[in-house]
């Protein structure tokens, strides 16, 4: 992954679409984790509150923070059923911050893209899911890193396609 990104020619791209909650419980044989490094809980959640998002003076915004009330927790006593949560968002793939990928550089600011972690050959354009969950109660993935807790997304895809560069 650290060769010149000046020869760097994918040969297929796909879009992902990020979903930080879902209305229901999500299967996972659907959804992918952003990071092959990461488990998490899942959690009922209602939220509470507004969700704030970073404004990017170049390229898109992203979540920051949110707080939920934990309806169920599936029996995973790290997170209290009763209990109102503070979380970050993860706004990483594979461990990299969204628009600080090589391709990103490569490509501009104004998308997020990625090298797919299983095909450097692949490329990854996320699109992030809309700033509301469409329901008041929904279904979350959440895990710690220290003391903070951060609400993962799930990754759906859609089928994937010959690559084009979007800058030709």
């Amino acid at each position: 992954m650290n060769d010149s990104l000046d020869s760097f020619q994918p040969k297929t791209g796909q879009t992902v679409y990020t979903h930080w909650w879902s209305p229901a419980e999500p299967e996972s044989e659907e959804f992918e984790l952003p990071s092959g490094t990461k488990t998490c809980s899942r959690l009922k959640a209602r939220f509470v509150g507004e969700i704030s998002w970073v404004a990017a003076r170049v390229g898109p915004g992203y979540p920051s923070e949110v707080s939920f009330f934990v309806e169920d927790n599936f029996g995973d006593q790290q997170y209290s059923t009763g209990k109102i949560i503070k979380a970050s968002f993860y706004v990483r793939y594979n461990d990299v911050h969204f628009g600080q990928s090589e391709i990103n550089r490569k490509l501009g600011a104004s998308d997020f893209w990625f090298r797919d972690r299983n095909d450097v050959n692949h490329v990854l354009l996320l699109r992030l899911d809309e700033d509301k969950p469409k329901t008041p109660t929904s279904y979350v993935c959440v895990f710690k890193e220290g003391e903070r807790v951060l609400l993962s997304y799930f990754l759906k895809r859609s089928p994937p396609h010959p690559w084009s560069s979007p800058q030709e």
